[in-house]
């Protein structure tokens, strides 16, 4: 939280992205820093992220849903799609 503040003081603009790898549990508390757009690990539930990182910003008092990326499976990149 203390080095998201200083890019956002000083890079007002600047969006900002957070990822933590097997951040399941964490992910209310990633969205409640502040962070733009909160990246998930493919074991989150796309839709059940974007409802927990809503919950997260809003139990912090910030403004909008916030953005969400990832949530792609690692096995899908070594699938065979013949």
């Amino acid at each position: 939280k203390v080095i998201l503040d200083k890019i956002k003081e000083k890079y007002p603009t600047v969006p900002t992205v957070t990822y933590i790898k097997h951040s399941g549990a964490l992910i209310e508390r990633m969205a409640a820093t502040g962070v733009d757009v909160v990246s998930l690990d493919w074991t989150v539930d796309m839709a059940e992220g974007r409802e927990r990182i809503a919950a997260g910003r809003a139990k912090a008092g910030l403004e909008g849903p916030g953005g969400v990326q990832g949530n792609l499976d690692p096995g899908v990149l070594f699938g065979d799609f013949a």
